[in-house]
């Protein structure tokens, strides 16, 4: 599982100012290439060396997380905006720390009301051997908060002068130094490495790196609402047959927790005495926790709303990590791909569907009417009874009979018939075509409906001519 933060509590709200000036110029800033940032000078916060880093026009747009992992997600717009990141600074191999943090843009604006930016978020910071922002671990961590157009409103001064505030709240530390990288509820075994395979199979164009950081690994699924911390993506979800399933998916979507999508902790609070906390572990008593929470991607315009929300965690009925979600996914689509494939495998020994290409069987069924056919009774040896309609591959005596009035028959043409007799029956034909079956006039099936005959006289000219006194 993840790591357990340190026994050192809560550190009061903290803040600290870090002012671009001497370093870039207005110019400079105005005129930043994609990709390109500015780092502060390291400081000191609750305790530990942290420093700040900007991206005027943003970062390059590229596969998976890019060189910086701190964003909402992979598919948010950062190249065109201007990215403010905070990043710790460990002073030994293993050191982490469990944050709440708020980076705040300071406002310049010469016309209008002065205002500023703000980002706030929480994370486990580490060392960058140990990050994996799905399971909210990462070395920096911040937001693009404004367009790029509106940086000359941040500038201060001629010189151009950019400030971000940092606010911080320190929950624990600690060091995992020796210890194996932990997963949320992540499971070893043969299931693991056989889903891990199937997951790498599937995701066949992204690096190791990336799936790391997009949950793309095998986990079992399980409920972790009671091992969630601030950071780590989660995705709501419910009991399919359970008896209030409409009754939580209403109430989720009302609260913005939409089932099934990926959301990040940003924060955390007590729900009963609204103190802010890291993990749900800390609340009063099991379970009571409210998170401040955003999808990690957009979601499409009917879902938008204005980000972030909070909810109580209770409002999800089940909580599975990214991982799970992949996982379950993954199982789901193979267990619905293979009943799909079983069902057709089945459904192709079991029944089978024709299109009539003659008149031999009008009235009853006209020239290119499909007939669903069953297969089940012939494989398990059961004999056509008595008035049925029945496909079979047609005996040499009848074949000579097409050959000889120029029609021709394929390796898998069938012939479609009525079954007039089965074996042990008395039959009668007279010489005018009509016929007796056990002493009873035979009237093809179709007793009681009038005489029966071919509706078309040519197609009953061209029978006669092979069966003299057909009707």
């Amino acid at each position: 599982g993840a790591e357990q933060a340190g026994a050192g509590g809560q550190v009061s709200w903290q803040s600290f100012t870090v002012a671009y000036e001497h370093c870039w110029t207005r110019e400079d800033f105005v005129n930043a290439e994609p990709g390109i940032g500015v780092e502060s000078a390291p400081f000191e916060l609750g305790g530990h060396r942290w420093q700040t880093l900007v991206y005027p026009a943003g970062q390059q747009r590229i596969a998976g997380f890019g060189p910086a992992s701190g964003f909402l997600g992979p598919s948010h717009s950062r190249r065109g905006r201007v990215g403010v990141y905070l990043r710790f600074l460990p002073e030994e191999e293993g050191q982490y720390v469990d944050a709440q943090f708020a980076l705040t843009v300071k406002g310049h604006q010469q016309a209008g009301p002065r205002f500023d930016v703000s980002f706030e978020c929480g994370m486990r910071f580490c060392e960058a051997a140990r990050e994996e922002p799905s399971d909210g671990r990462a070395r920096d961590w911040g937001a693009h908060v404004l367009p790029r157009e509106a940086l000359p409103d941040f500038l201060e001064g001629e010189d151009g002068t950019f400030r971000v505030e940092v606010n911080m709240t320190v929950f624990g530390e600690g060091n995992t130094r020796g210890k194996a990288r932990g997963r949320l509820g992540s499971a070893g075994g043969v299931q693991r490495l056989i889903g891990d395979t199937v997951l790498k199979a599937a995701t066949a164009g992204l690096s190791e790196e990336s799936r790391r950081k997009n949950g793309v690994f095998w986990s079992a699924p399980e409920d972790v609402r009671a091992e969630l911390r601030v950071g780590q993506v989660f995705v709501p979800t419910q009991q399919p047959l359970s008896p209030t399933w409409l009754f939580n998916r209403r109430r989720m979507f009302r609260s913005g927790l939409y089932p099934g999508v990926e959301y990040r902790i940003m924060g955390m609070r007590d729900t009963d005495t609204g103190a802010r906390i890291f993990r749900v572990s800390d609340a009063s008593r099991p379970g009571a926790a409210t998170v401040t929470t955003r999808p990690i991607y957009p979601v499409t315009k009917q879902l938008e709303r204005v980000w972030p929300v909070e909810v109580p965690l209770r409002f999800a009925p089940v909580v599975l990590t990214q991982a799970m979600y992949n996982t379950a996914t993954l199982i789901s689509t193979t267990v619905f791909c293979v009943l799909v494939l079983g069902f057709g495998l089945v459904g192709r020994e079991a029944v089978s569907i024709y299109k009539i290409p003659s008149l031999s069987m009008d009235p009853t069924i006209m020239p290119s009417d499909l007939v669903l056919t069953e297969k089940v009774t012939a494989r398990l040896g059961l004999q056509p009874r008595r008035g049925e309609v029945v496909f079979f591959s047609p005996p040499e005596a009848l074949k000579q009979v097409v050959a000889k009035n120029n029609g021709r028959l394929g390796t898998r043409d069938l012939f479609v018939k009525r079954v007039g007799a089965v074996p042990g029956d008395k039959v009668l034909v007279r010489a005018d075509g009509s016929a007796q079956v056990n002493g009873k006039e035979y009237l093809g099936g179709l007793e009681g409906r009038g005489e029966r005959r071919c509706a078309l006289p040519d197609s009953r000219r061209k029978i006669q001519d092979l069966i003299p006194g057909a009707r």
